[in-house]
């Protein structure tokens, strides 16, 4: 969804050059793949209520230079990490998606090596740098990987994938392998709205979406419990913040993490939309009302920032 700008900087335009159909044999996806009102979501067992297609793609492409403008880098702390993967490091993306940060990242720091995950094969598969690999996997069963291989491994904007009880089990299989020493670094929105003046329509669809991610077993609260599920399997956190990210006010980049936000949950409409018992029109007219609310009523958004080690040091 995005996090609030910590410095100035431009969003860099899509640089695609070729759009790779997203067709994977049947056999390369862990679960079965359902479409709704046009757009395909995973299997109807999955809690995760966004899409797994082109346009979707599209959008996390986009919105990975948003949270790069609003962080002004892709890591949380720059010169801690900089060096090391200037040095060439092993690093890992769970949950990657179409890879953008994978891929921005592998063109910055050639000396290191990339690995990206994720449970359904949107990502590139032959244009690519030759030090980015990617593969399919699930974070909640044994990670395909040997123990202590990576020096870095990032989980971001997964807070739809996962229910409360499994982020346990997320956290032990990072630690597993991460490298003595080496670092988990976690980003994620929680996606209900807040706004400084109160104003019902917003409070009103921020209740459905918590009732919405209640029913799927989602914790709400997610984001201030992360630092202490991180502390309780066995990381020492480095740096943690919640950051209060305005939607549409405040700065042109605000404007466009607004955008942004209403574009991904009318992404998930054919999902969400049944549940906050709406059609489709109603649901999208809901978010169009919404937006036009944000400046008004000062609207803004929670996310957790995170930073931890795996205790020890690659000489143990």
């Amino acid at each position: 969804m995005g996090n609030s700008p910590s410095k100035q900087s431009s969003v860099e335009p899509r640089s695609r050059t070729t759009k790779q159909p997203l067709v994977p044999p049947p056999s390369e996806l862990k679960k079965s793949n359902q479409v709704i009102q046009g757009r395909t979501f995973h299997d109807i067992s999955s809690t995760y209520f966004l899409p797994m297609d082109d346009e979707e793609n599209d959008r996390l492409h986009e919105e990975h230079f948003l949270i790069k403008a609003g962080l002004g880098g892709n890591l949380l702390d720059e010169a801690l990490l900089s060096s090391k993967l200037q040095d060439g490091a092993m690093v890992l993306d769970i949950g990657c998606g179409p890879g953008t940060w994978l891929l921005d990242l592998a063109t910055e720091y050639p000396s290191s090596t990339f690995h990206g995950m994720d449970i359904a094969p949107t990502f590139p598969t032959m244009i690519k740098p030759p030090n980015v690999t990617f593969k399919i996997g699930d974070a909640l069963d044994n990670l395909p990987y040997r123990s202590d291989t990576f020096d870095l491994v990032q989980i971001r904007l997964m807070v739809a994938a996962f229910r409360f009880d499994e982020w346990d089990t997320v956290y032990k299989n990072v630690m597993r392998v991460l490298k003595p020493g080496g670092y988990i670094q976690v980003m994620e929105p929680d996606i209900r709205l807040f706004a400084e003046h109160n104003d019902v329509a917003i409070q009103d669809y921020s209740t459905r979406v918590t009732r919405f991610l209640q029913k799927r077993q989602q914790d709400p609260d997610l984001i201030h419990k992360l630092g202490p599920l991180l502390k309780r399997n066995g990381y020492t956190i480095i740096m943690e913040k919640v950051n209060e990210s305005p939607l549409g006010w405040g700065s042109r980049l605000s404007e466009i993490i607004g955008d942004d936000y209403i574009r991904g949950m009318k992404a998930a409409a054919p999902i969400v939309a049944n549940d906050f018992e709406m059609s489709m029109e109603q649901y999208e007219h809901t978010l169009d009302n919404i937006s036009t609310r944000f400046v008004r009523a000062k609207t803004y958004i929670h996310s957790f920032l995170g930073l931890a080690q795996k205790p020890g040091t690659d000489d143990d």
